[in-house]
């Protein structure tokens, strides 16, 4: 069997991701840094501590021959620069290179990272892979230089690599300092729950079809430094999402406006999914409104328990 080293096991897609390939034929040794008690539960996966800034941490994943590496490492955290900006690109970037230099020498199938549609940063049009970056942020100039030097190994080292860029994954058991899940939860508890006037403009992508992208990503013979937006390829105004969720539930108060948006904030972040498409056959198969619903339904299931 292959083997799968999914780095950032605990995090919200790193663990829905070892999830997604406990069915599937593979030996899987998933890494966590602070919190091994939010990694996926499975008889059938090695769990390892990793600090990717620690290079003497990684003997412990030295030993296995590895053939896919997924990298889900960092944490999503859009503060300024001066208020703790540069843990970030150290979390994102240096610990990137670390990861690199272990796997550049060695023969591996794949390696993988997720990228993020912060990277596009501010513009008013459809992003495709080739839109010209602008990130706002350390964590978006972090993903984005990310991105350049993966494609700077992939060419001058022939490593196999290919950069996935995220839009807004939603689903099941996500952290509820997410937008949805705090939208549910609020609305369940009939609270008044305050947001921004939500214009913004947003592409969502239910969890099982952000997994399935991945999978078929990890599965592509070609390994070309390419970069592949995962989106639904379709945008809904922030307000409208949360009034449908409000609509659902049929409780809970929104203040719209209450909170400001971000400094630097993008209002429209729309991905054009053309090429994972035509790359893999690749397509979303969950729509909005009955991945709300799926979301919706856990949380009301996950407070019964």
């Amino acid at each position: 069997m292959k083997t799968v080293l999914i780095i950032g096991a605990s995090g919200y897609l790193g663990s829905e991701y070892v999830r997604f390939l406990s069915n599937k034929n593979y030996n899987i040794i998933g890494t966590y840094f602070k919190n091994k008690n939010k990694c996926y539960k499975n008889k059938n996966v090695k769990y390892v501590y990793l600090n990717t800034l620690n290079i003497s941490t990684f003997k412990n994943i030295s030993k296995t021959k590895i053939d896919y590496v997924i990298n889900f490492s960092g944490y999503v955290n859009h503060s300024k620069y001066a208020d703790g900006g540069n843990k970030v690109i150290e979390y994102q970037f240096n610990g990137l290179l670390n990861i690199v230099n272990h796997f550049l020498n060695k023969s591996i199938n794949k390696f993988i990272n997720i990228g993020s549609s912060d990277e596009y940063g501010t513009t008013k049009k459809i992003c495709l892979e080739t839109t010209r970056e602008k990130p706002f942020s350390s964590y978006s100039f972090a993903k984005t230089a990310s991105t350049h030097f993966l494609q700077m190994i992939n060419k001058s080292y022939n490593f196999k690599v290919d950069i996935l860029r995220l839009f807004l994954v939603y689903g099941p058991r996500q952290e509820s300092n997410r937008l949805l899940p705090a939208i549910i939860k609020g609305c369940l508890n009939d609270e008044v729950i305050k947001t921004s006037p939500g214009m913004q403009l947003r592409d969502f992508l239910y969890i099982d079809d952000a997994m399935n992208g991945i999978y078929k990503i990890m599965k592509k013979n070609k390994n070309n430094g390419e970069i592949y937006n995962l989106c639904s390829g379709k945008g809904i105004k922030i307000k409208d999402f949360i009034l449908k969720v409000q609509k659902n539930i049929k409780k809970g108060k929104i203040k719209f406006g209450a909170i400001s948006y971000r400094s630097g904030e993008s209002l429209k972040l729309i991905g054009n999914n053309k090429k994972i498409k035509n790359h893999t056959k690749w397509k979303p198969t969950i729509s909005l409104e009955m991945g709300i619903k799926k979301t919706i339904k856990y949380f009301i299931d996950e407070n019964k328990n």
